[in-house]
Parts: C-alpha cells; sequence; structure tokens
C-alpha cells in the first residue's frame, strides 16, 4: 500500500531555469518532450527516508540525445532518468525535473512530505473515497466494498465503524479491518457518523433521504430520529456528531446550510448558523473539553469554530476547500483534518497555528478519526 501513497501536494507551471543557479534554457516552439515523474517512498515516508523519484516524461518518436536534471529541493542537483534521495530532516520539499531535448525542453515541480516520526502521539485513520480504503497514516490500510464517508472509533470495546455508500450500509471492524461485519442495510446515501457510547446509539446522517438515522448498536435495529419534512431537518445533510445530548449536523443543500443542532430524544431540530454567517460546508466535530464545534466552510475556504449554540464564530485555519473529515484532540489539543481537493492529512493546534501536513498523496480523504 505504500507505494500507492505518492505524497504529491501540487503541481507548478513549467518552469523556465532549475533553482540553485542552473542556466536558463530557450523556450522551443515545438514539444517534442512533456516532463513528468513518480515518487516511490522507501520503506516508508517517515525522516530519514530514502525516495526513489522516476521519469514518466512523454518524449516523441525518434528523439534521442535526453538529459534529465533534477532540484531535490534541499539545495542538492541529480542527474539521470532514476536518482534515489535521502532526506533526513523531515518537512516539505519542492522537487524539480528539467528534461532536456536537441530542441526541446519541459519543466515539472512537484511538493513531496517528508514525515517527522515525533509529529504525532495519536494513530490517524480515514477514509479513502478514491481508493475504496480506510487508512491509518502509519502505512497500513484495508480495503471496504464501496465508497465512504463516515468513520467513527469506540475506543472502550474497540471497534471501527464506517459507511458504505454504494451498498448503502453500516458497518464494523477492528481497526486493522479484520472481523468486519455488515451491521445496517438499506440506506440510501450514508454519510458521517456519530457515537452515543452511553447510550450505545450511533447516528447517521442519510444524505440520500434527508435524515438521522439512529442504530441501536445491541441489536442494530435503526429508527428516523429527525427527517427534512416532518422535523425540519435541514436537506441534504453530511457531517454529525455527538455531544451531551444534542447530535450537531451539517447540511449543504441551498437555503439549509449551514449548521444544524437537536436532541437525541427527538424533542426538536434547529438551524443555529446559516449560510449567512457559516457558509456552507461537510466535516464538523465537537471540542468536549472546550465545549465548541469545528466545522467546515468550503464558500470561504476555512475551518470555522464556534460556540455549541452557534454563537462567536471565528475562523481557524484556511483550506483547500471540501473538507470532509474533521477530529478535535484534547489530550494534545490539536486539530486533524482531511482536505478532499489536496488529498492531504494536517494537524494544527486547536487555535490554527503550527500546521503541519502529516499525510499527503491521497486520492480523496474523507472521514477521519484519531485513536491515542
Amino acid at each position: 500500500m505504500k507505494n500507492l501513497k505518492i505524497y504529491l501536494l501540487t503541481v507548478a507551471s513549467i518552469l523556465m531555469m532549475i533553482r540553485c543557479g542552473e542556466p536558463e534554457f530557450p523556450v522551443p516552439e515545438s514539444s517534442q518532450v512533456d516532463a513528468d515523474f513518480s515518487v516511490t517512498f522507501a520503506p516508508d515516508d517517515f525522516a530519514p527516508s530514502t525516495v526513489t523519484f522516476t521519469s514518466t516524461t512523454s518524449i516523441a518518436e525518434g528523439v534521442t540525445d535526453i538529459t534529465y536534471t533534477w532540484n531535490m529541493g534541499d539545495g542538492t542537483i541529480e542527474s539521470g532518468n532514476v536518482v534515489e534521495h535521502n532526506y533526513e530532516n523531515p518537512g516539505d520539499y519542492e522537487v524539480s525535473l528539467v528534461v532536456k531535448s536537441e530542441d526541446d525542453l519541459d519543466a515539472i515541480t512537484k511538493t513531496i512530505t517528508v514525515r517527522d516520526p515525533n509529529a504525532l502521539s495519536v494513530e490517524i485513520l480515514f477514509m479513502d473515497g478514491g481508493s475504496q480504503t480506510i487508512n491509518n497514516l502509519n502505512g497500513t490500510s484495508f480495503s471496504v466494498d464501496g465508497f465512504g464517508t463516515g468513520l467513527a472509533y469506540d475506543k472502550d470495546r474497540e471497534i471501527l465503524y464506517w459507511t458504505d455508500e454504494d451498498n448503502g450500509s453500516f458497518n464494523s471492524s477492528d481497526v486493522d479491518g479484520a472481523n468486519a461485519a455488515t451491521l445496517v442495510t438499506g440506506l440510501t446515501e450514508p454519510r458521517d457518523i456519530a457515537l452515543d457510547i452511553v447510550n450505545n446509539l450511533a447516528y447517521i446522517a442519510d444524505r440520500g433521504t434527508n435524515e438521522i438515522i439512529a442504530v441501536d448498536l445491541s441489536d442494530n435495529s435503526t429508527s428516523v430520529l429527525y427527517d427534512n419534512t416532518s422535523d425540519g431537518l435541514g436537506a441534504d445533510p453530511v457531517g454529525i456528531d455527538y455531544y451531551n445530548g444534542n447530535v450537531y449536523v451539517t447540511c449543504v443543500a441551498i437555503d439549509s446550510e449551514s449548521v444544524w443542532v437537536g436532541n437525541v430524544d427527538g424533542s426538536g431540530i434547529s438551524n443555529i448558523i446559516d449560510f449567512n454567517a457559516g457558509g456552507f460546508g461537510y466535516g464538523i466535530a465537537v471540542d468536549l473539553a472546550n465545549e465548541k464545534i469545528y466545522f467546515d466552510d468550503s464558500e470561504s475556504g476555512f475551518i470555522l469554530m464556534a460556540n455549541l449554540d452557534g454563537s462567536d464564530i471565528e475562523q481557524v485555519i484556511a483550506t483547500a476547500n471540501r473538507v470532509y473529515g474533521i477530529a478535535v484532540d484534547n489530550t494534545n489539543s490539536k486539530l486533524y483534518w482531511g482536505e478532499r481537493n489536496t488529498g492531504n492529512i494536517y494537524a494544527s493546534d486547536l487555535d490554527g497555528s503550527n500546521r503541519q501536513t502529516v499525510g499527503s498523496g491521497f486520492t480523496d480523504p474523507r472521514g477521519l478519526i484519531f485513536i491515542e
């Protein structure tokens, strides 16, 4: 699975010179080469790490005398079609490849992340909707049957739960994927999950039916806690979390944004943050210790924070749009989230400072949890 983790964050525009004093090349009128490269970490992406860079450049038929010049992002220049480079220190490195023929050249830059082995004191797991896997940032993963968004963990029973939208199901397993079981079927478009451990219940946001589904984990029976028609829940519910007898839900349909709160006794649900105050977004998490909510605002490109009643909204940290998974780690005072558009997993302090890239190169990161 490690070979699938390419760790590419950005693709820069064509370079006219390589860094560190390399000479400028002329721009040809016709294209004979189209530069690109792949990245493989061995044995993993923690510093110190030896990384293999392989040119996958497209070269026109009959073109010869190709040269490959690499800027490794740490002040080192290499050459060759395939190079191995050792990075002693963690961090983000912009790696550039310039491919030159007699009459043409092309260049490309990609950013790789060499992770700090001491950066995380927890395990982070998340759904990758693109590869249909549940991934642990320690490098392990296991496959699931279909596309999913929701992920939750019962640390007391050591049970992992996830949703499968393709098959309309709610599932469980051990953290490593062993003992997998389908608990509920017949769901329409199940998204995020929230757990009420004390009462042995799970709550699922079903975007397809505009319902919050309650699952009794003792017998896997289901009931509708709130719906759009009878109870006034906003349309297209996606994110959900639970705290102190309430569910906190994000809805993304027009005129249903942004955050809703309802008591789990079914006594009522209300819109506490609307579009004007919080835009619209996907992921949501409750900060249990500080009694705050963190939620995605894809409209503005920020994770926002507010009081539990929706007041005192603050921008915490900028994102690259669509954050489906957010988790709050009160033990270490950390915020974790995944960004669908970049394919990256990030960590920061709860106020958004000290941002770190803790995983990258994923296809479609969605639900996210941590295990202490």
